[in-house]
């Protein structure tokens, strides 16, 4: 019961005074030091507020201070904590609140926590934590962590603001619907192509889950083992995070992609993911992109 109350709870920010920025649940269902230990364990503002952490004439920027210079893989991180931060805007003239994230009021009561408590529908939030697998590069399974959360900053996202103005919503590779993380990521055709080619790489069939949560649950629940559960998780990864990349170098480079270019890299970062973490050298990457089935008999 105490579980449930505690993952019930979360701060609503506004003026940022009062929550602070590495030790409390407000973005996300965990603590920024919880999401990112490395860097949390080299800052030097281990109690700072949010509100001191932005700038005041640019909310756009935070004042990060590190005890160190950071390394490249560190670097990495930031900047994708920066990417999270960005869909933060404060409101100075509100106090920031608790809030209880099960009631449609967000008050909370005794009644409805037991409720929750009762039918067990707290630990969904459980799931999230089952997102952590170390099988990929930190930045992509956090990358996984952000989008299931839709908070990653997709053109509908980056509208809300005022990033950008609302007739540049429209997706960046559909170019006939608005650019929500979940259109992006699954439910654009041209997405939705890339996971069914994927899957067919697998010798599956699905039928599109409505979010990416429920990809992974379809993910979860095909029992492999060994190597080839490894390598099926990598490719939940693999995708989310190469439809990511390949549509930050459609906006900012205006490289075109086709599908098969796109499934191509996703095969090819399975591969090298699995082949450098668990020391495989018998195979080449070409024997996981085109020889999947006899990959899939390895032990290791």
């Amino acid at each position: 019961m105490g579980e449930c109350i505690i993952q019930g709870f979360n701060f609503k920010v506004n003026s940022g005074t009062t929550i602070k920025f590495w030790e409390h649940k407000w973005l996300g269902e965990e603590s920024l030091r919880a999401v990112f230990p490395t860097l949390y364990g080299l800052s030097a503002q281990k109690e700072v507020m949010i509100a001191d952490m932005i700038n005041d004439q640019d909310q756009n920027y935070w004042k990060f201070q590190f005890t160190r210079v950071l390394q490249p893989w560190e670097e990495d991180q930031l900047q994708t904590l920066s990417q999270l931060l960005s869909v933060v805007q404060l409101q100075d003239d509100s106090e920031d609140c608790l809030q209880w994230k099960w009631s449609k009021d967000l008050s909370f009561s005794v009644k409805l926590a037991y409720s929750k408590w009762e039918d067990q529908s707290f630990l969904e939030n459980k799931e999230l934590l089952s997102l952590w697998r170390n099988i990929c590069p930190p930045k992509t399974e956090l990358f996984a962590w952000m989008a299931v959360q839709d908070c990653i900053a997709a053109k509908t996202v980056l509208v809300r603001r005022g990033v950008i103005p609302g007739d540049q919503a429209t997706c960046t590779f559909c170019k006939s619907e608005e650019e929500s993380p979940s259109h992006l990521l699954l439910h654009c055709h041209f997405s939705w192509e890339i996971w069914s080619e994927i899957i067919a790489w697998w010798n599956l069939v699905w039928i599109c889950p409505q979010s990416l949560m429920q990809v992974f649950h379809f993910w979860s629940n095909i029992r492999f083992r060994n190597l080839e559960k490894l390598c099926w998780y990598a490719s939940y990864y693999a995708t989310i995070w190469t439809i990511w990349t390949s549509r930050n170098e459609s906006v900012f480079k205006h490289k075109v992609w086709t599908v098969e270019e796109i499934v191509e890299l996703v095969k090819t970062r399975v591969a090298i993911w699995i082949k450098g973490k668990y020391d495989i050298k018998d195979y080449s990457v070409d024997d996981f992109r085109c020889n999947l089935a006899a990959i899939r008999r390895v032990r290791i």
